[in-house]
């Protein structure tokens, strides 16, 4: 007994039937585990149950596949299956079973069955898919196409939309530019006659004053030399008032900042001068308080002296009140000492 592997032969167009094949190779690997170790009635009966399971299942997933997919091959492969039904319900009905008879049902299942007739149905079904895809990519390579089309058509239209406004702000463009030149022509042919009628203005006032200079001239009857030495005096003369107009407006400046620092220093003076008033008020408040404080001290010593006084006149009368007494002899002076 040799076990065996999953290979692409096993494959299905589905996962959950590729799923089916894997389970049963497992099974099979595992009927053969346990046979090759005891040989007993226990793997047996574990690989029948789960090889009718199997079957069970798996056929009707296949039938309804091959249905679904117009399989044109559909009753012979169900034929098959019906086939395998039959021989293990047979095998079931024996008394005993042996391990070669499991192992010999389930390699020719594996052979006959999935690597031939599922081989076949997925080959079929993978060439099915292909086509399918390729009418389908076909399909969405047209509706992709009328797309773009439509995408293009659509484009065209906003081309020439924006084309046709392209002519219009070309064609304003032109108008303004016209009407812009035929304007800016029009300022500088006005500024031309302005500029001309200045001109002729500038020669008549020189024209005016060389007959004014002419006419000063014959009446003054100077020379040129007169006149050249008079316009150098005019000259020197405004140099000179220029001059004084300057020393003038230096002293006044130096007027102002003397003022400036007189108002400063006056400023400072005020201060000064205020700081000291205070200062002084400060000492003639000092010397009130101290003349207030030695007032009181005099006072205090005027009522000392005056108490003292008092005594003193007090004790000069008793005692000449007692000499009167004595002299008079009112009273003994023995009696008294």
């Amino acid at each position: 007994m040799v076990k065996v592997e999953f290979n692409e032969k096993h494959e299905m167009d589905t996962d959950k039937l590729t799923a089916d094949h894997k389970l049963f190779i497992n099974l099979f690997n595992e009927f053969i585990d346990c046979w090759q170790n005891n040989q007993s009635k226990d793997c047996i009966s574990k690989a029948i149950k789960g090889f009718e399971k199997h079957i069970q299942n798996h056929f009707s997933d296949e039938v309804l596949r091959m249905r679904e997919t117009a399989y044109d091959k559909s009753r012979t492969h169900e034929q098959d299956h019906r086939r395998y039904k039959e021989g293990l319900r047979k095998l079931q009905q024996k008394g005993s079973i042996n391990g070669d008879e499991v192992y010999s049902l389930f390699l020719n299942y594996l052979k006959d069955h999935i690597e031939k007739y599922d081989h076949e149905y997925n080959i079929w079904s993978q060439q099915i898919d292909k086509e399918i895809n390729a009418t389908q990519s076909k399909q969405r390579s047209k509706e992709i196409l009328v797309i773009h089309q439509k995408e293009i058509r659509a484009l065209k239209g906003k081309i020439d939309s924006l084309q046709d406004t392209l002519d219009i702000i070309q064609s304003n463009y032109s108008n303004q530019k016209k009407q812009l030149k035929k304007e800016f022509q029009e300022q500088f042919d006005i500024m031309k006659n302005e500029i001309k009628y200045l001109k002729e203005r500038l020669n008549e006032k020189n024209r005016e004053q060389t007959e004014l200079k002419d006419e000063m001239k014959k009446t003054l009857g100077l020379t040129d030399m007169n006149v050249h030495r008079i316009d150098k005096r005019l000259t020197t003369i405004e140099e000179k008032t220029s001059n004084l107009t300057k020393e003038k407006s230096d002293i006044k400046d130096t007027l102002i900042k003397h003022t400036e620092k007189m108002e400063q220093k006056t400023e400072s003076h005020h201060q000064s001068v205020e700081t000291s008033i205070k200062s002084m008020l400060g000492e003639m408040v000092n010397i009130k308080n101290e003349v207030v404080s030695n007032k009181k001290r005099i006072s205090n010593n005027k009522m000392v002296t005056l108490v003292l006084g008092l005594s003193l006149i007090g004790f000069i009368f008793l005692f000449f009140l007692l000499y009167v007494l004595i002299y008079f002899g009112i009273i003994d002076l023995e009696s008294v000492l």
